[in-house]
């Protein structure tokens, strides 16, 4: 027997064997393939009959099924790429854990079609991970997801973290489309690793109160950051750096976003930054949802503070002593000018007078 690279399952008596068995293993990988509950161990419940645990491995639950199905899985399995396709839920649950892990590139889970898929396992990045979600279906992912690569969302779809373990994973995170929605138990971490970049069409939605790390770093890069869509919930994280146009999202009850000090990033900032949903009284404080960049008036530049608007108060925004980003009146240039041209003409008509007044050498007493 010849030992190679090829997924373990793979058994042959020379070089050639193997290379075909291989060949044809990652064309068609690995499909479930019964209309029925099931074990993953169970290699009857595949297509070609072999239970998927290999890396690189391309693991398939497509349209098989007629009702919404659950695959237990009671000890941990490797794989390179999971598809799930199909208009009813697949749910893959138990005490076991999926590990993805790719001989190159970054390993994948594509979600398509209608159906909301649960992942309920504990899910181990040997690689930077792609979660191509194109379906309209909500995708849910309740266990903890560890290890030190990245992770990155793609896809018009909604992928929701929930649950009450939390994610440990340390690489970044990346929307760069669709809806990363965090909810999972309020002070439990979604998103622990060391910086968030939301791209143009990505959004990061709260769905519980302070789902990330208080260090993390976030880049808005044309994306949208939302605090809620009703209810709004307070975070707190590291410094912000625009970079391009975006937006924050205010919920409409009470809460707090709290960014780090963001003066120092002024330099790189680019694009403007518009916040909808603020609710108050211009230059005071606001009645719903409030932004801070750290604890001081000196937490934004005046140079970000001009990239900064408010959606129905106008373009102009200030930083409170306490840091709490608000925003202002600041008339318009035509106002100004036309204020001066009637101060000019009123001070022109009048200067004959003043002047013979001077002149002749009278006082004003003014009466108490």
């Amino acid at each position: 027997m010849i030992k190679t690279g090829f997924p373990s399952r793979l058994v042959c008596l020379g070089f050639s064997g193997c290379l075909f068995l291989a060949l044809v293993s990652s064309l068609s990988g690995q499909t479930w393939n019964v209309n029925a509950d099931g074990n993953w161990n169970d290699k009857a419940n595949w297509n070609p009959k072999s239970a998927p645990n290999a890396r690189d491995e391309v693991v398939t639950l497509g349209s098989v099924i007629t009702a919404n199905r659950v695959i237990t899985l009671s000890n941990p399995r490797t794989l390179g790429t999971l598809t799930i396709n199909d208009n009813n839920n697949y749910t893959i649950s138990g005490g076991g854990k999926l590990r993805f892990d790719v001989s190159a590139g970054s390993a994948t889970i594509n979600v398509q079609n209608s159906g909301a898929p649960t992942i309920s396992l504990d899910i181990e990045m040997k690689d930077d991970l792609v979660i191509n979600h194109t379906g309209s279906g909500l995708f849910t992912l309740s266990g903890a997801i560890s290890g030190a690569q990245s992770l990155t969302h793609s896809g018009a779809g909604t992928t929701q973290f929930t649950g009450a373990a939390a994610n440990t994973y340390t690489g970044a995170t990346t929307v760069s489309n669709g809806t990363l929605l965090l909810a999972k138990t309020a002070g439990v971490d979604a998103i622990a690793g060391s910086s968030i970049t939301v791209n143009t069409g990505g959004t990061l939605l709260l769905g519980a109160a302070n789902q990330i790390a208080n260090t993390t770093a976030m880049t808005l890069a044309g994306g949208t950051f939302s605090t809620g869509l009703t209810t709004g919930f307070s975070e707190t994280l590291g410094a912000l750096t625009l970079s391009g146009n975006s937006s924050i999202n205010l919920g409409t009850t009470s809460h707090l976003l709290n960014f780090a000090d963001s003066s120092a990033l002024s330099g790189v900032w680019s694009g403007s930054l518009t916040i909808y949903g603020w609710a108050g009284t211009l230059g005071a404080s606001g009645t719903a949802g409030q932004i801070f960049f750290g604890s001081t008036a000196a937490g934004l530049t005046s140079s970000q503070l001009g990239q900064i608007s408010f959606s129905g108060f106008g373009n102009a925004a200030i930083l409170l002593g306490t840091g709490e980003l608000v925003p202002v009146i600041v008339p318009e240039a035509s106002t100004v000018l036309a204020a001066l041209l009637i101060l000019g003409i009123f001070l022109y008509r009048e200067r004959d007078f003043l002047t013979k007044t001077f002149a002749a050498g009278r006082t004003w007493a003014v009466k108490p």
